[in-house]
């Protein structure tokens, strides 16, 4: 008989942070911040739906909160889209010291450094965080050809860099391929 008295520890946790992070997303937030606290905001949903449907026994709670999620995730890419916008779907990075470059459009991906490196690991994550793409290679640059690595969906992606344990972060666009 844990199973209920853990699910309501878990829906008491959801409450809690969905009051904290309701009145703290805001569009002011670096664009990584606001993707992490709108993501906190609709798993609390979704914890609150299992939970409710699991312990409580209470449908209509689930499919309440199952909508509510749905409704933040849809207000979260409407506002990703309006304040945080790439320009013609191109994202360039420069680090501090202008040690790399790394450049996103439409046909692929491709890094380039002055420096050599052991170790380059490139990931793309999909917005909903799932792992799509994980190579890993050394030397001065890196290209990477969406088609390739079947991404083909337009949508937004998010880059994760790690050159020799220094790693960056950043998002970009593809809108046709």
């Amino acid at each position: 008989m844990e199973i209920p008295y853990t699910l309501s520890l878990l829906k008491e946790d959801a409450v809690f942070d969905i009051e904290y992070w309701i009145d703290s997303i805001h569009t002011q937030m670096p664009w990584l911040a606001f993707e992490d606290a709108s993501r906190t905001l609709c798993d609390n949903f979704l914890t609150l739906a299992a939970s409710s449907l699991l312990a409580n026994l209470k449908r209509d709670m689930f499919f309440l909160n199952l909508c509510r999620s749905a409704e933040n995730w849809r207000r979260h890419l409407v506002v990703n889209h309006q304040h945080y916008p790439d320009d013609d779907s191109t994202d360039i990075a420069f680090d501090d010291n202008m040690e790399i470059e790394i450049l996103v459009d439409n046909n692929g991906f491709s890094l380039s450094a002055p420096l050599g490196y052991a170790h380059i690991s490139v990931r793309i994550y999909s917005l909903t965080g799932v792992l799509l793409v994980d190579k890993v290679s050394s030397g001065k640059s890196f290209n990477m050809n969406w088609l390739e690595n079947q991404i083909t969906i337009p949508g937004i992606y998010i880059y994760k860099v790690s050159l020799d344990k220094k790693v960056y972060y950043g998002k970009f666009t593809i809108i046709n391929n």
